[in-house]
């Protein structure tokens, strides 16, 4: 499951919701889970789990002021 949560953070736009059903995404908090036993759903929205974009120039910035 580690993998396919790298997979979808990278690949997913942050507009996207995804559901998963049998098991959830270990490290993800779901928005809302629906269901009780393998019956079990879990919605999760990318802006959650996806790292900030960050720009080039800004993290250059904080590098030269930190020095």
């Amino acid at each position: 499951m580690e993998q396919l949560e790298v997979k979808l953070q990278r690949e997913l736009q942050s507009s996207a919701k995804l559901v998963a059903c049998r098991f959830p995404f270990p490290t993800w908090t779901p928005d809302d889970v629906a269901g009780e036993g393998i019956d079990t759903v879990w919605v999760y929205n990318a802006k959650t789990f996806k790292p900030p974009i960050r720009n080039d120039k800004d993290s250059e910035r904080q590098e030269l002021a930190t020095n």
